[in-house]
């Protein structure tokens, strides 16, 4: 997914690309060696402190001065959040270069930063607000990756020019809709049931138990196929037994990332039910832009970026709103000129605001106007 991203980047003629990375980072939860890429681009990797603990915004590089002094870069794209140890430690390296590089950073910030739910006295909180205080307004550019993000970094303080671009997109060569007859009133795939798919981490937060709820009020020939786990995966099981849904709603894990777009084709439609908290908010919702990439309708909540991600190409509902979210899924059941509408909507969005393509080039064109200042 980003490979496809810096692949576009690096094919400028005007870039000379090199990618640091962490020598191994926690993913999921296993700990993995950086991909070294396809040779399109330089990668440069360092062992960290804590980078393998996968603890968030709090970890950073050693020999990281020696580096950029031997890379001597005129652009730094940190994606990292300002208040991240390793922004703070990137930021005052560089400034220790003969030639100062301009400096971009990352957000995916749409809450109030600290957190209201933390106390101010919380440790973490005290040592990510002088991380941003330090950092902020020393970045030459900010990238939001949420509509809100701007409204929220300007409320810490940053005084300079930002841009709405996702942090990553889809490969059309990967997520594509199968041929089939748009005009086909089933619309799933080998499947004489309307399918509604969920993919992603069983958290709270991902609003599952809404869904499993909206499948009461649903056709009996509507199932459900959930495709993902995590720590709340128990609790919807347990709701899926005291509904008496056993028999409509499907659990499956362990499927490889490289066969999720045949899973999805397979859907008549994505759910993406997400529930805000005091502590967080849908930032994004990647499985939206792929499924729509896929020709796969989407229901979503209005948690967060999902309104703005899915736009006039699915429907929204009130998040937590288990007969909203039951209309919304009903009114795609039962018009198939409606899913076939939403198929072409989306593929058609995808195709003009979330190819990797395109967002790399949204990055080059700040690239641009960053070097036109030195």
């Amino acid at each position: 997914m980003y490979q496809d991203k810096l692949r576009y980047i690096a094919a400028d003629p005007n870039i000379k690309l090199t990618v640091l990375l962490p020598e191994r980072y926690l993913e999921g939860s296993k700990v993995v060696s950086a991909s070294l890429g396809d040779g399109s681009y330089d990668v440069i990797t360092l062992p960290t402190v804590c980078g393998e603990q996968g603890l968030q915004n709090r970890f950073w590089y050693k020999g990281l001065s020696n580096t950029l002094k031997a890379v001597n870069p005129d652009i730094i794209h940190a994606e990292e959040e300002p208040e991240s140890l390793v922004t703070a430690q990137l930021i005052f390296n560089c400034r220790k270069l003969k030639k100062r590089p301009k400096f971009v950073g990352f957000t995916w910030r749409n809450m109030t930063f600290p957190l209201e739910a933390k106390s101010s006295w919380n440790w973490k909180s005290l040592l990510l607000s002088t991380v941003q205080r330090y950092s902020l307004n020393k970045h030459d550019m900010i990238i939001g990756g949420s509509h809100l993000s701007e409204k929220y970094i300007r409320a810490s303080g940053f005084r300079g020019p930002m841009r709405l671009i996702p942090q990553y997109g889809v490969n059309p060569e990967v997520y594509f809709p199968i041929s089939r007859n748009i005009t086909s009133a089933n619309g799933s795939v080998d499947s004489e049931k309307f399918t509604i798919g969920f993919v992603g981490r069983i958290l709270e937060m991902k609003g599952l138990h809404v869904l499993v709820n909206a499948m009461t009020r649903l056709p009996s020939d509507c199932e459900l196929v959930i495709l993902g786990s995590g720590e709340f995966l128990s609790n919807i099981q347990n709701l899926v037994s005291e509904l008496k849904l056993t028999s409509r709603v499907k659990f499956k894990s362990g499927i490889p990332a490289r066969d999720v777009p045949e899973v999805m084709r397979m859907f008549d439609v994505l759910c993406i039910p997400s529930l805000t908290s005091s502590l967080w908010r849908e930032q994004f919702g990647r499985v939206i832009i792929e499924a729509m990439a896929c020709g796969t309708p989407v229901v979503g909540s209005s948690s967060g970026e999902i309104p703005y991600v899915i736009g006039d190409a699915g429907l929204v509902c009130m998040e937590n709103d288990v007969d909203a979210l039951a209309d919304a899924l009903n009114k795609l059941y039962v018009d198939s000129d409606l899913r076939n509408s939403m198929r072409l909507k989306g593929i058609q969005r995808v195709e003009a605001n979330y190819t990797n393509q395109i967002i790399a080039q949204q990055i080059l064109e700040v690239y641009q106007t960053l070097t036109e200042k030195l």
